[in-house]
This record gives structure tokens, C-alpha cells and sequence, in this order.
């Protein structure tokens, strides 16, 4: 039987569900170099949660990635994620541009163009919340793994309801779980 986490993370490829150990936590330590692309390397989530004794697993389905710079969402979903709280200045102007560049710490989102009364330039720290934009996560903790069949080192997750048509964490926890008692007690018989 394979551990809860390569379970999770082999579903999620098998899905075409992304997957990164958080950007927003390296972000908010100023740690920009480990700000990881999407994609489905199981062994840097590992390495990730291993270096810093666990942390937040993100998920993002790979049609929304965006395909020029892998670390943040597609312009599609940029603009559906900013339309509620910006829905004015989308109306008046749908035009967007953004920027996100670890290696030179350099992040931004602005709304229009022209001149500056049409521009809305969103600040540093809720544009990054919106670049790094994921459908789902959970926070995996080594030191949960007590010996009783119940525990798992997932602690918490969330999904949206999008992600959870095609991918659910909380199931394949359960499942996984389920499985693990079913193996205890075979054994134990």
C-alpha cells in the first residue's frame, strides 16, 4: 500500500490536476526561488514537505494554468477570479495586464489602459493571491502519523466545487484510510 500523500499526488496526475507544495507560503517568507511551476512532480512535493516538516499541498487542473509562465493561472481564470471584486473596472475597461517574475521579485496585476484615471493597479500582496490562484490544497503534518489507523498526516483540505467533480481530496483520504484499516485488521485476523 503507497503512503496517503503519493496516493493523492498520482490521482491528481492521473486526473490532469496540478500540483505544487504552496507558492503564497514561500511568498509570504520572501523565499521567490522555491516558488515552483504547476505540474506533477511528486518527488519536489516530497522534497518540499520534507524540507520544511510539512506545509500546504496546492492543486490547480491544468486548464487553467497559464502556458507562458507555469507558476501562475491563465489569463481566463484571471480574469473570472478578479471579476468579483472588480467587475466596475472590468466593465468600463477588460483590458488586463500582470507580471510575475520570482528571480526578480516582481509581481503585479493592472486593470485598463490609456490614460492613468482609466488604469486600476492592484497592489503587491492581492495580486500575488490571484496570480497563485489554486482550486484546492491540503496541509500535510509528519508528525500526525500517531500510530491510530485514523490519523493521516492530511490535516485540513479544501476544494472548490469545480475541482471536486473531477478530484476529490477529501474522498481519496477516506478511501485511502478505509483501505489502510482494511489491511490492519486483515492482517491482524
Amino acid at each position: 500500500m503507497k503512503p496517503v500523500l503519493i496516493t493523492i499526488l498520482e490521482e491528481a496526475k492521473r486526473k490532469k490536476v496540478m500540483f505544487r507544495y504552496s507558492a503564497l507560503s514561500r511568498y509570504s517568507v520572501g523565499d521567490h526561488e522555491d516558488i515552483d511551476d504547476w505540474g506533477y512532480d511528486i518527488k519536489r512535493v516530497i522534497e518540499m514537505l520534507d524540507g520544511f516538516a510539512g506545509g500546504h499541498v496546492e492543486f490547480l487542473q491544468a486548464k487553467h494554468v497559464n502556458k507562458d509562465n507555469k507558476k501562475i493561472v491563465n489569463i481566463k481564470r484571471l480574469k473570472s477570479d478578479l471579476q468579483d471584486s472588480y467587475w466596475q473596472e472590468l466593465e468600463k475597461n477588460p483590458s488586463i495586464s500582470y507580471s510575475c517574475d520570482p528571480e526578480f521579485e516582481q509581481y503585479g496585476i493592472t486593470i485598463g489602459e490609456g490614460d492613468l484615471e482609466n488604469i486600476t493597479s492592484i497592489d503587491e500582496e492581492e495580486a500575488v493571491e490571484y496570480l497563485f490562484e489554486c482550486d484546492g490544497y491540503f496541509e500535510y503534518e509528519f508528525q500526525n502519523i500517531t500510530g491510530h489507523i485514523q490519523d493521516s498526516p492530511i490535516t485540513h483540505e479544501y476544494q472548490s466545487e469545480e475541482l471536486k467533480k473531477v478530484f476529490d481530496i477529501h474522498a481519496i483520504n477516506n478511501q485511502w484510510l478505509g483501505d489502510l484499516e482494511d489491511l490492519v485488521y486483515q492482517t491482524i485476523s
